[in-house]
């Protein structure tokens, strides 16, 4: 199936319908690439599984038990700025293969914190990237380059 823009653009419309304003409970690393997001809302719980592999990047709900495999900075940093956030809604940047997962996290000291996880579905450049206040915070492919796009 191809994943273009306006496959996205159905596919955050059904997503929200399921787990707009849930509260994202736990996130699981499944494998080198993989993400395990399990949201609550109304007595039911929901798993959507992100995948950033360069040949079966997506995203979609599922009902298989998480297993957590692997480890990661990135896993530590996204567990520790969304564990327990909720999802205000998913929005997708413009008609482009990218969808801004809009969390609201509340502080004791600051009140409600706006952060969001964009997950890129670019292919082989597919990426996650934590944002807060329009700054990045973590991202999992850290791509740095001088001049230009690189030639891989």
């Amino acid at each position: 199936m191809i994943f273009d823009g306006f496959f996205l653009h159905h596919l955050i419309n059904e997503l929200n319908q399921h787990i707009q304003k849930a509260r994202l409970e736990k996130i699981y690393q499944t494998g080198e690439m993989s993400f395990v997001f399990i949201f609550y809302l109304k007595g039911k719980r929901m798993q959507l599984k992100i995948n950033l592999s360069p040949h079966q990047f997506g995203m979609h709900l599922t009902d298989q038990k998480a297993e957590q495999s692997v480890n990661s900075q990135f896993l530590n940093s996204i567990k520790k700025h969304l564990e327990g956030a909720i999802l205000e809604q998913i929005v997708q940047q413009e008609t482009d293969r990218v969808a801004n997962f809009i969390f609201t996290v509340y502080d004791y000291i600051d009140g409600p914190i706006e952060k969001k996880l964009i997950f890129e579905a670019m292919g082989k450049h597919s990426n996650l990237i934590l944002v807060k206040d329009n700054l990045i915070i973590e991202t999992f492919k850290n791509m740095f380059f001088e001049i230009g796009r690189a030639h891989v």
